[in-house]
């Protein structure tokens, strides 16, 4: 299959066919806090461990972007530092039966 480009550069891959992708199992705390739908993307990506050129390159998106999804992402789970947050996401249960015996 070609690659899809723009004038602006590689656009993301076309949706597959066929069955749809599993969902992903969020910490209860990223759903928790009103993150929106790209804060969560984000999340993700940062809890993964991933730089803001990795997330910006990952998500079509501008540093500033990437930095500013970080500072709100930090101030709704009440984190100051990326340490911080990965220790949050390291702690928090998952799942929906809420006994948090299960951690990430």
């Amino acid at each position: 299959m070609p690659s899809r480009t723009s004038g602006r550069g590689r656009l993301p891959p076309a949706p597959s066919k066929g069955r749809p992708p599993a969902a992903p199992r969020w910490p209860r705390t990223a759903c928790s806090e009103d993150l929106s739908a790209r804060e969560i993307e984000v999340f993700v990506l940062l809890a993964k461990g991933r730089g803001t050129a990795y997330i910006q390159d990952k998500l079509y998106i501008s540093p500033h972007t990437v930095k500013s999804h970080t500072y709100k992402i930090y101030r709704k789970l009440g984190v100051s530092s990326r340490e911080e947050l990965l220790t949050l996401v390291e702690n928090a249960p998952i799942g929906d039966d809420g006994d948090g015996a299960e951690t990430i």
